[in-house]
């Protein structure tokens, strides 16, 4: 269950823990498209017996379809964009590099 999203990425709950770094393909979006994403935290909800993962998408963008975005949403792969977002062109040049292979997406 998507429980939080961005342009970078989304917050959901787990009935498992997943490692950090781990490849997961997410489904069921209206976009209908392969959404490939990295597991970049992987939090215990102790109240719960669910885990909280960061996912970060290998390709930033409005995958979920909302219609109306927040303001504070920029779509965008310029240079001036990506040099304001610290790590985003690293993350991007080796998740480019790392998703050629297979996504996990048994864990979800």
């Amino acid at each position: 269950m998507i429980i939080l999203a961005n342009l970078q990425g989304c917050a959901v709950k787990c009935f498992r823990p997943i490692p950090v770094g781990t490849t997961v393909q997410i489904d069921g979006l209206p976009t209908q498209s392969l959404i490939i994403a990295r597991v970049v935290n992987c939090i215990d909800i102790h109240s719960e017996p669910v885990w909280l993962l960061g996912l970060a998408l290998d390709e930033p963008g409005n995958v979920w379809s909302i219609a109306s975005p927040p303001s504070d949403w920029i779509e965008s792969d310029s240079p001036d964009f990506l040099s304001l977002q610290p790590g985003i062109q690293e993350k991007q040049s080796n998740s480019r590099k790392a998703s050629s292979g297979k996504a996990e997406d048994e864990y979800l």
